[in-house]
């Protein structure tokens, strides 16, 4: 091994190359934790929680969602799909409130009055008040809109199970095949709704129908 000599001139030993690679390694060692330890306190405080305003806008939304659930539907009583020109047509409006008990309602029934006449509707659940207006839409389509208001005296709840709402009957006017729909706009005042006893409008659905006049 080579020997060197300090200022004194004794010899001693030069150091080997190995241990020089070890400290090498150590320092780069200690640089690489440090490295690695910063980066992961960042990484760290990116995945704090979302502040409660947050949570509970998130939360607010998934609530409202999850109430759209309330059908309605328009169905001919009976099951009859076919009349004859001159005949009485009555359909019934029903509801599904989805197990929420239910304040009050709009079906808003777009028919075409060259083929149908309309003549009168009905309340079919006691203790729901019944009111309706039937507007003239354009040339060939005319809008019967049927509110029902669940009565002041009246305490039990309305809960709709494909539940028989309300009755219309028409006349038959001419012959060929008519639709009848129920309007359905979210987010619009003047569509057909169901509302519940926190005063939301939970429709998610409609079901219209298909008549034939012989």
């Amino acid at each position: 091994m080579e020997k060197l000599k300090n200022m004194e001139g004794e010899e001693i030993n030069k150091p080997k190359m190995g241990v020089k690679l070890a400290l090498f390694l150590l320092i780069i060692g200690i640089i690489l934790i440090g490295f690695i330890a910063f980066n992961r306190s960042i990484f760290v405080r990116n995945l704090k929680p979302a502040s409660p305003e947050t949570q509970k806008s998130a939360n607010t939304i998934d609530a409202a969602t999850s109430r759209l659930t309330g059908m309605i539907g328009l169905t001919p009583k009976g099951g009859q799909t076919t009349f004859s020109k001159g005949q009485k047509v009555t359909l019934f409006v029903y509801a599904d409130s989805k197990g929420q008990d239910i304040t009050g309602y709009d079906a808003v029934v777009r028919y075409d009055h060259t083929y149908l006449a309309f003549e009168e509707v009905k309340s079919l659940p006691e203790g729901i008040d019944i009111y309706e207006t039937n507007d003239e839409m354009s040339s060939n389509f005319s809008d019967l809109i049927v509110t029902g208001v669940k009565s002041l005296n009246h305490e039990d709840p309305f809960i709709f199970d494909n539940t028989a709402v309300a009755e219309i009957t028409f006349t038959a006017l001419e012959r060929g095949e008519v639709n009848l729909s129920l309007v359905y706009e979210p987010g619009s005042s003047s569509d057909s709704n169901l509302i519940d006893n926190k005063n939301l409008d939970i429709l998610n659905d409609i079901v219209g129908t298909t008549l034939v006049i012989n």
